[in-house]
């Protein structure tokens, strides 16, 4: 192919790859746990122009998102819980 084609070929991969980096960081960040490759093909095929803040709004309605949440702020405020057997499993039903 022509320089023209590579280059296209280039910027078309890194806008991919932008977006596989957003999907992976937002379920690290929302949910905990990096997309399954099905995820990841259903954000890169969907066309419409609100798709990120589609990807938020379903994983916000998650529980896992409530799940993954409680845990990141439980290790923020209770930081000895991470490491004290005795208040381990302190306020955990």
């Amino acid at each position: 192919g022509s320089v023209s084609d590579v280059f296209t070929r280039t910027r078309r991969s890194r806008y991919r790859l932008r977006r596989t980096a957003f999907a992976r960081r937002v379920y690290l960040d929302l949910v905990g746990r990096i997309p399954k490759v099905a995820e990841v093909r259903e954000f890169e095929d969907d066309k419409t122009l609100g798709k990120r803040s589609a990807l938020v709004d379903q994983l916000l309605r998650k529980p896992s998102y409530a799940v993954h949440l409680a845990s990141v702020l439980r290790s923020a405020w209770l930081p000895e819980t991470l490491t004290d057997v005795t208040v381990q499993y302190f306020g955990m039903q």
